[in-house]
């Protein structure tokens, strides 16, 4: 069986999702690093929504960056 392959665009955010995470984890708190990794998601994509010309939008680019911080979560509860 053959696993689907992640678009790179995709996996960029995914690892930026668990390095923001992993950052302000340690920073901070594991709460404060999903906190901030959803918000610098979420501004990210309202950035390239104002300025289209040069990016673009995507919903699940958000989505990807916040599951990469939450993945990083799970595998510190895990190590825990």
């Amino acid at each position: 069986m053959k696993l689907p392959m992640l678009p790179h665009d995709k996996a960029n955010h995914f690892i930026y999702g668990l390095i923001i995470f992993g950052i302000f984890k340690i920073i901070f708190t594991p709460l404060i690093g999903i906190v901030v990794c959803t918000i610098f998601a979420i501004s990210k994509e309202i950035y390239d929504y104002f300025h289209r010309d040069r990016h673009t939008p995507d919903f699940y680019d958000a989505l990807i960056t916040i599951i990469g911080g939450v993945i990083g979560l799970l595998i510190l509860i895990d190590i825990s």
